[in-house]
């Protein structure tokens, strides 16, 4: 998806894309006998299943099927009709049906619409969460070789490779496990790691990861971090 950036954080609501301007608005994929009034004035054209499907997307920065298989299974039903609303929002759906991960992105560059609106916010993840990002996703790789499709990580493993990327001349060793302790934090509230705030083991999903990092970039982001040690990673993700 992205490399040290992503996109995050929409708004939880989505008002309504009706047109007001067109009296006699009716989606041509939506059987129009079929009630789907949820609420007085109530003027989707949407069931609730696909608007929770939105909502999520719209909400969390994907949506998986092993984390959220209701709302993955009514997000790839429902696909045209979310499209279309996103494209309203100028967004676009991505949906990797081989490891079952949907997300949002921005449609366009910001640069190539001047003044365009957007409701993502670009926030980027700081060196602490990059490496961690990349330990899961070299991780991810060889758990994919032996057929898992959940691996199992350690907060003290995490914490080591973090602390094996600091410069020598890092003394800080408060300060700068502390930067650690945040990223794994980080990463368990972006849902990429499964398991209770401070656990002394989490889980991930090997296809999330695949997804979100391709080994063009898992390979730039290892160059860029300077990661002792390691060689370029080649073969299939």
């Amino acid at each position: 998806m992205t490399e040290t950036a992503a996109w995050d954080d929409t708004p939880a609501f989505l008002s309504r894309d009706r047109d007001d301007e067109v009296d006699d608005y009716a989606d041509p994929d939506v059987d129009a006998s079929i009630s789907r009034e949820l609420f007085d004035g109530d003027e989707s054209s949407l069931d609730y299943e696909t608007r929770r499907a939105l909502i999520f997307v719209l909400r969390d920065r994907f949506v998986s099927g092993r984390a959220n298989p209701r709302e993955y299974k009514a997000l790839v039903a429902g696909a045209h009709l979310i499209r279309k609303r996103l494209n309203d929002l100028l967004l676009v759906l991505e949906i990797d049906t081989q490891r079952e991960v949907a997300y949002k992105r921005q449609a366009m560059a910001p640069q190539s619409v001047p003044h365009s609106p957007s409701l993502l916010r670009r926030t980027a993840w700081n060196k602490e969460e990059t490496i961690l990002l990349t330990h899961l996703r070299a991780a991810a790789r060889v758990a994919a070789g032996a057929g898992r499709d959940v691996e199992h990580v350690d907060r003290q493993s995490m914490l080591g490779h973090v602390a094996a990327m600091r410069p020598s001349a890092a003394t800080n060793l408060a300060r700068d496990n502390g930067k650690a302790d945040a990223a794994i934090e980080r990463l368990r509230r972006a849902g990429i790691l499964i398991g209770a705030e401070r656990a002394s083991e989490y889980d991930f999903d090997v296809r999330l990861l695949e997804a979100l990092i391709d080994l063009p970039t898992l390979n730039r982001l290892l160059d860029q971090l300077g990661t002792p040690g390691t060689q370029q990673i080649g073969g299939q993700p």
